[in-house]
């Protein structure tokens, strides 16, 4: 009797199971952070249960978010039948404000899970910098530290006729982007990902050329490779795959697109394959032209992306006849070709020598940085605390929609002495006659009978004969050399428009990148040798001021303002050979005028 009443409670404890439900549960931590910090986004899906069928998981769209993490796990216990599934997606912020959490969503064979949308508020570090920030980021008893939400069960809806399908059973290729309406300039991360079915696989993958006009493209290639992820669409398990990665600056505003790519895939097994090919549906990018409402009137060219600036010197003390290193750091998550370089004020107390500059990319995550560096050498001219001002750049902020301007620290050198009194010093310990031993150079003089032959006596009277007459062979040559050295600018600018010709005509066969920079510098060149003058690093106000004092006319020098600005937009617009062709010939005109005016 006992055995026959165990079997309705066996039968219980097996079918039960059965009829339990998934669970779905998300939670986000932290609730509050700054900019380009990190929030981690937990999933939990439990199942109950002796279930086949496996939900599907479901992540939304993130918005305003980089993925720099993504990792899952998955746990089972045999004992009380359950399965946990726990996908853990780290996020890094990449605009301010409440940004949404959306939701996810789970789906089994005939219920629909959905989680409620979780806000995080993301706050902007240059405003936080302007109020006084506590030391510890201890949440206090009214501050929450992450926020959950509980997955809400719902009916599953009927199916939708124009829902998006996949587009083949076997593979297709598809474009995702982080934003699909971006400002002029702003970042664009693009990815081209290869869809296939994850009972075919994929042995062979090659992609044809991929045509990016209208962007500034950038193809990342530290991507990594093999991170897969599974999907279900129109109930097919397909794997997606990453195989191409850029980051895109838009040139122009208006409606582009990312363009129909084209790879040959061949899928299946050793024994049994096919080869096929597929390419990607065209996706529109709609680009805004930067706003002119608030913009500075020191904004140049097209610094967009967050920017900052950041000068130091290596030295803060030092001697009236040493020099001190001046660096300044140009940091952007944007496109450094747009960003002018720095110029620097005039520095009343310095003599500023040329700058050196590098440029190097930072990647941390999804966030690329790209960074310039200009180094000066500066010698005083005085002594005492001189001062060199704080360096400011103008840049649009694309996450605010308005203009901001990056500003250096102001520096101080303490500069002990004077070149005049160390030189004076100098002098000084160099004349003191009691510190220099002196010694007779008189080689001994044997005068006893014999000691000079007729044959040393000859030697003896040519050479006495011969000293003068090298001396004044010697003087001779020095004063030759001498002249020639006066004379050697004066003959270097005589030529100088010869060897500018021949750089631009050196430059018109180059490719155009290259090419646009070589005018630049043969423009630059000609006028530092042909009036003496250095003319880097100077402002086009300085520029025409000197050209001014030289005797140019002032159309001369708008023309020559005018190319210059060319050349430094086309190096990253990417002008063809017919507009580098006309710029030399620009150039070459410019450089006869110039010249001709500087000759009167």
């Amino acid at each position: 009797m006992l055995v026959y009443r165990l079997i309705p409670l066996l039968l219980f404890l097996m079918v039960g199971p059965a009829w339990a439900k998934p669970t779905l549960t998300v939670s986000a931590n932290p609730t509050t952070v700054a900019y380009g910090e990190r929030v981690t986004v937990t999933v939990q899906v439990r199942t109950e249960g002796m279930n086949t069928g496996r939900p599907d998981l479901k992540v939304p769209e993130l918005p305003g978010w980089g993925v720099v993490g993504r990792s899952s796990q998955i746990r089972m216990d045999g004992f009380s039948g359950t399965q946990t599934e726990v996908l853990r997606l780290t996020l890094q912020a990449q605009a301010t404000g409440d940004l949404k959490i959306g939701e996810f969503r789970l789906t089994t064979s005939s219920d629909l899970y959905v989680s409620q949308p979780i806000v995080i508020k993301v706050t902007d570090p240059q405003q936080s910098a302007l109020q006084s920030r506590p030391r510890s980021r201890r949440p206090t008893a009214n501050q929450p530290t992450s926020a959950v939400s509980s997955g809400v069960r719902k009916p599953l809806p009927p199916p939708d006729p124009s829902a998006t399908s996949a587009p083949d059973n076997v593979a297709f290729l598809s474009w995702v982007v982080d934003r699909q309406t971006a400002w002029l300039g702003q970042a664009v991360t693009a990815k081209l990902y290869v869809h296939y079915n994850e009972r075919a696989g994929i042995r062979r993958f090659s992609m044809g050329k991929v045509d990016l006009a209208g962007f500034w493209n950038e193809k990342r290639d530290d991507q990594r490779r093999g991170r897969r992820r599974a999907e279900t669409i129109d109930g097919i398990r397909f794997i997606r795959e990453a195989v191409a990665e850029y980051t895109l600056y838009p040139l122009r505003a208006g409606a582009l697109e990312l363009p129909a790519a084209g790879a040959t895939l061949t899928v299946g097994s050793r024994r049994r394959s096919s080869r096929i090919e597929r390419t990607a549906e065209p996706l529109p990018i709609i680009v805004k032209p930067l706003p002119r409402d608030g913009r500075p009137k020191h904004y140049r060219g097209m610094t967009v992306g967050r920017t900052s600036l950041k000068a130091k010197i290596d030295r803060r003390r030092i001697r009236a006849d040493e020099g001190v290193q001046l660096t300044v750091e140009t940091r952007i998550e944007g496109l450094l070709q747009n960003v002018p370089a720095i110029e620097l004020p005039d520095l009343e107390g310095f003599q500023v020598f040329p700058s050196n500059t590098e440029e190097r990319s930072e990647s941390r995550g999804a966030r690329q940085t790209n960074v310039r560096t200009q180094t000066w050498l500066l010698r005083p001219r005085k002594g005492g605390r001189l001062a060199i001002p704080s360096l400011s750049l103008a840049y649009f902020e694309p996450a605010a929609g308005i203009y901001r301007t990056a500003k250096s620290a102001p520096l101080v050198v303490d500069v002990r002495g004077t070149p005049k009194e160390i030189a004076e010093a100098s002098n000084a310990s160099g004349d003191d006659s009691d510190e220099l031993k002196l010694r007779s150079i008189k080689a001994d003089v044997d005068l006893t009978a014999g000691a000079v032959t007729r044959n040393e006596s000859g030697w003896f009277f040519g050479v006495l004969a011969g000293a003068p007459l090298a001396f004044l062979l010697l003087l001779g040559l020095d004063r030759v050399r001498s002249q020639r050295d006066r004379t050697a600018s004066s003959r270097a600018a005589r030529g100088a428009a010869k060897s500018a010709l021949a750089a631009l005509n050196q430059a018109k066969r180059s490719p155009p990148k290259t090419g646009y920079a070589a005018i630049t510098k043969a423009l630059i060149d000609f006028l530092e040798v042909r009036f003496e003058r250095p003319f880097k690093g100077l402002t086009r106000e300085q520029m025409g001021n000197e050209l001014e004092s030289l005797g140019i006319g002032r159309d001369a020098f708008m023309g020559l303002a005018e190319l210059l600005e060319t050349c430094d937009f086309a190096r990253f617009a990417g002008e063809d050979a017919a507009d580098l062709a006309a710029s030399v010939e620009e150039g070459s005109r410019l450089v006869a005028q110039i010249d001709e005016e500087g000759s009167k």
